[in-house]
C-alpha cells in the first residue's frame, strides 16, 4: 500500500513540475505564422524584423508574403493567413463594413512631421490648392483612401466629384491636374523642378497623427494560433524600437525595402 502511495505522490509531483514548466516549454517551441504584407511604408517594420533576425529570436517560423489583393482580408477571416500588415484602415473598413467584428487591430503606423506619407503634386498650370476647383484630381487605383481624400478636397476647395479619376500606373502619367503620390515616388517628383508640390495631404487635411496602415489579425488567429499573435506583437515592438533608436541604419534599410518591393 505504501508503494502505491509513493507512486501516486511521484506521479502527482511530476504532473505539478510539468504544469509549472509548461509555459517555458511552450515558449521554447517554434511557432509557425503566415504573414501577408501590403507593400507600403506601413509594412516596413516587418522588413526590419526579417533583416535583423527578430523572427528567429522569438522562435517564429514566418512565411512572409507580399500582396496587394483585397482578397487577403477574406483569407485572414478564414484563417488561411494569420496576420495582415500595412493596409490602410480606411481601405480596410470600406471593404469589410459590417464584418469588421471578425478582426482585431494589433498595431497602427502613423505619419509624423518627419515622414509625410503622401502628397498632392500639380501638373501643368496647377500651382495652388485653391485652383483645384476647376481642375482634375487623380489617385492610384489600388488606394481606396484616394476617394476619401478627393471628397475632402471637394469639401474644402469645391473640387467637382466628377473630376476625380484613378490611375493604374506605378507613376502618374498626367499632363494636367493634381495627382496623389505616395512614398517613395513622392521623392521622385519632389526633386523635379517641373513638378510643383502643392501640399502634404495627410498633414494638411487629416492631421499629424493620420494612420497610414494597420496590423490586423482575426478571431480565427486568436482562437487557433494565439501564440503567433502574441509573439508577433513582441517582434513588432522590437522592430519599431530598432527603427527609432537606429535612424541612420533604418534609412538604409528603408531604401532597400523600397527598391525590393
Amino acid at each position: 500500500m505504501k508503494k502505491v502511495f509513493y507512486l501516486i505522490n511521484i506521479i502527482l509531483a511530476l504532473i505539478l513540475i510539468y504544469i509549472i514548466q509548461y509555459p517555458k516549454i511552450q515558449q521554447g517551441k517554434i511557432v509557425k505564422a503566415k504573414i501577408a504584407f501590403y507593400p507600403s511604408p506601413a509594412s516596413f517594420p516587418v522588413f526590419v524584423a526579417k533583416e535583423k533576425g527578430f523572427f528567429e529570436k522569438e522562435k517564429v517560423d514566418a512565411e512572409i508574403i507580399k500582396t496587394s489583393s483585397p482578397d487577403v482580408i477574406d483569407e485572414l477571416k478564414r484563417g488561411k493567413v494569420d496576420i495582415v500588415v500595412g493596409y490602410s484602415p480606411i481601405d480596410f473598413f470600406i471593404r469589410q463594413k459590417e464584418e469588421i467584428v471578425n478582426y482585431r487591430i494589433i498595431a497602427d503606423v502613423e505619419n509624423s512631421g518627419d515622414f509625410i506619407f503622401a502628397s498632392l503634386f500639380g501638373f501643368g498650370k496647377l500651382k495652388e490648392v485653391k485652383d483645384l476647383k476647376n481642375s482634375l484630381f487623380y489617385y492610384p487605383s489600388q488606394r481606396m483612401e484616394g476617394k476619401f481624400i478627393g471628397k475632402k478636397l471637394s469639401e474644402n476647395y469645391g473640387l467637382n466629384i466628377s473630376n476625380i479619376f484613378e490611375y493604374s500606373t506605378v507613376l502618374p502619367q498626367i499632363i494636367e491636374g493634381a495627382s496623389l503620390v505616395y512614398e517613395p515616388f513622392r521623392l521622385y517628383f519632389f526633386k523635379r523642378n517641373m513638378r510643383v508640390l502643392i501640399d502634404d495631404v495627410f498633414k494638411e487635411f487629416l492631421g499629424e497623427s493620420y494612420i497610414i496602415g494597420s496590423v490586423f489579425c482575426s478571431k480565427v488567429t486568436l482562437a487557433y494560433n494565439r501564440r503567433a499573435y502574441e509573439r508577433f506583437k513582441v517582434i513588432w515592438d522590437e522592430s519599431v524600437d530598432y527603427i527609432k533608436n537606429n535612424p541612420d541604419e533604418a534609412k538604409n534599410l528603408y531604401i532597400a525595402y523600397c527598391v525590393q518591393y
